[in-house]
């Protein structure tokens, strides 16, 4: 199994360095050192702190199961259950797009010119809120772009937000000017073009159908965003129990040192307590 193997070869590259030395033909293996074996849990050797993080961390569990301990059945099943769980999420959230996709493109976009193409998520969250997008230029047939005048449209609605952020007050610029040059540049940027024109009409059921289909699609990519989120905080719990696991066995295995003393401070002396752990 791929899993054993890892953590097999984690055993051997962070394992204390007496483990790893080989014995003479006929001699004893030494006794194991660290806590004494309660119930389920049997000791496997020593582990240095360091390396019983690193396993941990790398897969959660690890660390518990190098020391001998039986709670890495619970880390390791709350990891797989999670990108399982994070797998069968952004699945669902992909079907659910290629089906508002698919919805859009049979009755809204019946409109638009040329080949499908399908675009980026807000174009679409758009359609959930505008009936319409408007044409882009409303006279084809003149020199130059003119805007739409609909603000029940998407486009429209552009037209009225980039002459209120370009004209100063409510004086109107005409053509040419060089404000609305700028509100028109910027409504040629943000508009939407003929390729990707829509228009719901009075297919109010379908688009009310379309905009749930959004938010299950967004619902579901969240729900795979915050596994992640699970997972990360099962990596680091697994990693500082292992931790703690670890010195605790240094500190039963005489790996660790106590010592005390008298400082001296500007009022005389105080007391001192120091712990050392050899990694």
């Amino acid at each position: 199994m791929p899993v054993r193997r890892l953590l097999l070869l984690a055993c051997l590259l962070l394992g204390s360095p007496a483990a790893a030395q080989e014995r003479p033909a006929g001699a004893e293996a030494p006794e194991p050192r660290g806590l004494p074996a309660t119930g389920a849990e049997s000791t496997t050797g020593s582990l240095r702190p360091a390396g019983a993080v690193v396993a941990s961390l790398l897969v959660p569990g690890a660390g518990q199961w190098l020391q001998g301990q039986s709670r890495w059945v619970p880390y390791l099943a709350l990891e797989i259950w999670s990108w399982l769980r994070f797998r069968e999420r952004r699945a669902a959230s992909r079907q659910l797009t290629r089906e508002y996709q698919e919805l859009a493109w049979q009755v809204a976009r019946r409109v638009s010119k040329g080949p499908r193409r399908d675009t980026v998520f807000e174009y679409y969250e758009a359609l959930t809120h505008f009936n319409s997008s408007g044409a882009l230029d409303t006279s084809p047939n003149v020199a130059g772009i003119q805007p739409e005048e609909d603000p029940t449209t998407f486009n429209g609605d552009l037209w009225v937000l980039a002459r209120g952020l370009f004209f100063s007050g409510d004086r109107e610029h005409p053509p040419g000017s060089p404000e609305y040059e700028a509100a028109l540049d910027y409504y040629r940027r943000h508009g939407i073009p003929d390729e990707y024109s829509w228009a719901w009409g009075g297919n109010r059921l379908e688009q009310q159908a379309f905009g749930n289909l959004i938010q299950d699609s967004d619902d579901a990519y969240r729900a795979g965003t915050r596994m992640l989120g699970i997972i990360l905080a099962n990596h680091v719990a697994s990693g500082v129990d292992a931790l703690i696991t670890a010195r605790l066995r240094a500190i039963a295995a005489g790996r660790a040192e106590f010592r005390s003393g008298l400082a001296p401070t500007e009022a005389g002396a105080r007391l001192t307590n120091e712990v050392r752990i050899r990694f």
